[in-house]
């Protein structure tokens, strides 16, 4: 992980606190020119992303309303990792929960921050290999999943036809394509 720049000094205030975000005003001073600058930022716990794959190669995707953008959006399975909780174990809770499906192996690939610009949390991303029904989905109120199984080959042309259009999606999959074709054969 990243560590946080010693050239900026900030003072940090709260603006507002919500369930899933703080927003913070945060004072500094230029290191470049010793102007007074202010920035408004969201500060966010942790994210996990998770790329299930079936013990037949298929993907498993949600199809999701999305109230920011007001769209549905067709996604990986994540959420919130909890006060505590492994990347890998939110992953396990998260593919549960909006799929119902358990994964035989976890992997831990990477760690992305979202939006650095104005969030301070990480999009962690997990691949689940080996994943087979297990239980009843458990959506909260405020979910109303479709579960989607898709070839990988088709990816490409979802994306393309922008049915696949969250960025974070988009970089999870570029992650998880650096990952696979780096992973030693004895893994494949």
């Amino acid at each position: 992980m990243a560590e946080p720049s010693q050239d900026w000094q900030l003072e940090r205030e709260v603006l507002a606190d919500y369930r899933i975000f703080r927003v913070l005003r945060k004072r500094g001073r230029s290191p470049r020119n010793g102007a007074n600058v202010d920035f408004h930022s969201l500060e966010m716990v942790d994210w996990v992303q998770v790329i299930p794959i079936t013990t037949d190669g298929k993907l498993l995707m949600v199809d999701q309303f999305r109230p920011g953008a007001e769209v549905n959006s067709l996604e990986f399975p994540a959420g919130l990792i909890e006060q505590g909780e492994a990347p890998e174990a939110a992953a396990a809770r998260e593919l549960r929960e909006e799929t119902g499906y358990s994964a035989q192996v976890l992997h831990h690939i990477g760690a992305l921050y979202a939006n650095p610009a104005i969030q301070s949390n990480y999009l962690h991303v997990v691949v689940a290999e080996q994943c087979v029904e297990t239980s009843e989905r458990e959506q909260d109120d405020g979910e109303d999943l479709h579960l989607r199984i898709v070839d990988p080959a088709e990816l490409p042309e979802l994306i393309a036809a922008r049915t696949i259009n969250h960025a974070l999606v988009l970089a999870a999959w570029q992650l998880y394509e650096s990952w696979r074709v780096q992973r030693p054969a004895s893994r494949t």
